[in-house]
Order: C-alpha cells, then structure tokens, then sequence
C-alpha cells in the first residue's frame, strides 16, 4: 500500500509541472515569390508572396522590380490576420522587341524573396532550355537534348554560327547528336515560335536565354 501511494503521489507531482511553452516565433518574413512563367509585353501578371507563417495580425509586404523599364509592380500588399499569402499585380511595358526577363522582390521585418518574370514579346513565343550539350573526348560530335513549352515547336541546333541540325522530338524532350568539323565553346538552341538559348560546352551546367 506504501509503495501504491508512493506512486499516486509522483504521478501527481509530474502532473503538477508546467508543460513547456514553445518559444514564439520571430516575425515573418517572406519565404516565397510566385509569379507566371511568362507575360506578353503590355500585359498585367499575377503575383503572390507567402511568408513562412501565418500572421496574427495584418503584415505589410514591400515590393520592388528590379527593371521599371520593363515592369512595375505595387509598391506593397498586406497578408492579412489569419493568412500566410497575399496577392499582388505586375504591369510589364512594350518596350523591348526581344524576350526580356524582370526580377521581382518582397521585403519584410528584415526578411526577403524574390522570383523571375519572363516578359516576351508575342503571345506563343516560346522558352528554350538547353538541358545537355556534351562533346565526345575529341571534339568530333555533340550531343543536344533540349526543351520548349509551347507545343509545335521546331527546335534547330547551331555551333559558331554553323547550323548542326534539327533536334527530333521525343515525348516532352528534343534531342540530337551532329558530327562536328571543329571545337566549339557553346551550342544555340532556336525555336520556330522564336524561342532561344545557348549553353557553353564542354563544362556549360546551365542554359541561359539567348
């Protein structure tokens, strides 16, 4: 019976310890930016900005563009109590004939995040990426996977200005391996729908829009 009370006494002890209390969390801070893949030029595009939690009371989010050139975007938004995101509004300009890109940021309490918007210059252009370009050991061919995101697109391959090739299309990919007569430093990638992009080879790890 001593050691049944002994029990019931420490059993109540514990229970009379206050549970720990988590520490609270720092201000929010933006921790994402998510906006279109691409804009037409003139037009307006959609952004949200999401901080990394949710907020006990409205939260004013700064925003800026990085090219007011090419694009502006509200000066702020607000994440409203009880929300983690918010939305905004990007108007880009016909300014550029070309494809051009514009990096949009959110600041707040100390925090920032940010994303890219393409701008391009009509409906239906297309973006290229470069996904491999790798030469054999001594330079006699080059093997070219790319993609596109807009269905229909003839992709053709160039090396200094020479055209290679027409890459095949293969499901979502398009690929090709062309001999070549020298060394090359980078491979361009052009689209029909006016796409472009070029990686440099042989130790390119990224393809960048032409």
């Amino acid at each position: 019976m001593r050691f049944r009370s002994l029990a019931a006494l420490l059993v109540l002890a514990a229970l009379a310890v206050p549970a720990a209390v988590a520490a609270p969390a720092g201000p929010a801070v933006p921790e994402s930016v998510t906006l279109p893949t691409k804009v037409v030029k003139g037009e307006t595009a959609a952004g949200t900005v999401c901080l990394d939690q949710v907020v006990a009371e409205p939260t004013e989010v700064l925003l800026s563009s990085d090219n007011t050139f090419l694009a502006t975007v509200d000066p702020s938004t607000t994440v409203a109590a009880g929300e983690q995101c918010a939305g905004f509004t990007v108007q880009t300009f016909d300014v550029f004939p070309t494809l051009e890109t514009v990096g949009i940021s959110a600041f707040a309490n100390g925090g920032a995040a940010g994303a890219t918007l393409v701008v391009i210059p009509v409906a239906g252009f297309d973006l290229v990426e470069v996904t491999k370009a790798r030469v054999n050991k001594n330079f006699s061919s080059v093997t070219i996977e790319a993609t596109s995101d807009e269905p229909g697109a003839v992709l053709t391959a160039f090396a200094g200005g020479i055209e290679l090739g027409v890459l095949e299309q293969k499901g979502d990919r398009y690929v090709g391996r062309f001999d070549l007569t020298q060394p090359i430093n980078n491979v361009e990638v052009i689209s029909s729908l006016g796409g472009c992009a070029q990686r440099a080879v042989p130790f390119g790890n990224s393809s960048n829009f032409c």
